[in-house]
């Protein structure tokens, strides 16, 4: 009986997929999840074929329709947490981010959710839902394996690409950040001044702050997420208060860290990712 049992199980491993490149798994896994009906429920759902991926999930009954867009990096899921789950009459897939980390945006119905930290796929059968794991599980290493660190080539070449990452952001209905990034001085290339004017229906309000790269801590400059908002926090080495502060002109308490706004998570990672190439380079 062990044996039959062991025998079926190898047989069975033997048909899971193996992903060759990262296309092709796509267009596997999107066969395994296109159109799943449980009960009166019909889900169509869809990967776009890009390692930054938009999943697209349509759930309709006879009575209402809803859509829910998914976007997120394949790099920033978990592939120890993925497993398949049952639970009443439903079979699903669900992925997470590392550390649940919120990088997954969310619309739902054309209105933008707070950030997410995970989100499922529907299956029609058991079969379907290990299949699909597999398939994520490999997608997540091939991501990795493609993408590539940053190389350092020069300063100006380097602060340019950060230059023009820091960029006018929306963050509510008629509220937005207006932020500018640039040297503090011409020939100064550590000291660094950074202007954001936050903006209202009624009134704004601009906040200026001058800080030498070299004070920055690279291994503690993080991309992160608050509700709808995603942002790069910048904090200061062993956390001294050495960030000049001006608001609306007038000089405020030194501060030891500084938030710059993006419009999305792969924004935001670019901005961390070139700061703390700059910092690194100023050691």
């Amino acid at each position: 009986m062990k044996q039959a049992i062991v025998l079926a199980r190898e047989n069975f491993e033997k048909t899971i997929p193996v992903v060759s490149n990262f296309n092709k798994g796509i267009e596997r896994l999107n066969k395994l999840i296109n159109t799943v009906t449980v009960g009166t429920e019909t889900t169509n759902q869809s990967f776009s074929n890009n390692t930054i991926t938009e999943f697209i999930k349509k759930e309709s009954t006879e009575k209402s329709t809803k859509e829910s867009v998914f976007n997120f990096n394949f790099t920033d899921l978990n592939k120890n947490s993925i497993d398949y789950l049952i639970k009443s009459k439903e079979i699903f897939v669900e992925i997470a981010t590392q550390s649940s980390k919120k990088y997954i945006k969310l619309v739902e119905d054309n209105e933008l959710q707070n950030y997410i930290h995970k989100t499922t796929l529907i299956f029609s059968s058991v079969d379907d839902a290990i299949f699909a794991k597999e398939i994520i599980i490999q997608l997540i290493k091939i991501a990795n394996d493609n993408t590539k660190p940053l190389v350092y080539s020069s300063f100006n070449d380097s602060f340019k690409s950060l230059t023009n990452n820091i960029i006018n952001v929306d963050v509510e209905d008629n509220k937005s950040f207006e932020q500018v990034l640039e040297l503090g001085e011409i020939n100064d290339d550590n000291l660094l001044k950074f202007t954001s004017t936050y903006s209202t229906e009624k009134s704004s309000k601009e906040s200026i702050y001058e800080f030498n790269l070299s004070d920055l801590n690279s291994e503690n400059i993080n991309l992160e997420t608050k509700g709808k908002k995603v942002f790069v926090k910048l904090n200061t080495n062993y956390g001294e208060k050495i960030i000049k502060v001006y608001l609306e002109g007038e000089i405020k308490n030194y501060e030891s860290t500084l938030t710059i706004h993006a419009n999305t998570v792969e924004n935001a990672r670019s901005i961390r990712d070139l700061f703390k190439l700059l910092v690194e380079n100023k050691k």
